[in-house]
């Protein structure tokens, strides 16, 4: 097990996005839709989804990124709250990251959009290339999320 495997969790009851990176190489990304109603149910999924990689990759740090304003919805919070549960089972204290804080870790101070962001985090791991062409074609937007945990595990 490597020191520095990070999580980066950018979070959501409909789209998750996670990132692993292993001493700065992107080990692992995806993005996981969780159709349907927010229920107990859904939760577990997403849990044993997080639970899965942190034990698959032995991770020993995970960041969260958070919305600027936090949703006033009872599932987001409830996942927000059931991910900080899980990291301190598994001895691990996760670190949350506003979207605003990683745009301006990661963009120039003139382009600190969303899309930027995303360009930046594919000039870094070209891995991603795929997934942005995808992105770029969609209609609604759905790999935003993978972006985004890649861009919360980068800023450890």
């Amino acid at each position: 097990m490597n020191e520095n495997t990070i999580l980066g969790i950018s979070p959501g009851t409909r789209f998750i996005g996670l990132a692993v990176l292993d001493d700065g190489i992107l080990r692992h990304w995806q993005v996981r839709s969780f159709t349907g109603v927010w229920s107990d149910e859904k939760l577990r999924s997403i849990l044993g989804l997080i639970d899965d990689i942190l034990y698959r990759y032995g991770v020993n740090q995970v960041c969260v990124k958070v919305p600027d304003v936090l949703p006033l919805t009872k599932g987001f919070h409830q996942l927000v709250g059931a991910i900080n549960v899980l990291c301190e089972n598994n001895a691990i204290r996760p670190r949350y990251y506003s979207l605003s804080e990683i745009k301006k870790h990661h963009c120039r101070s003139d382009e600190q959009t969303r899309d930027m962001l995303i360009k930046t985090m594919v000039q870094l791991y070209p891995d991603l290339a795929l997934e942005y062409r995808r992105e770029m074609r969609n209609r609604n937007a759905y790999y935003y999320k993978l972006f985004e945990a890649v861009a919360v595990a980068k800023m450890d």
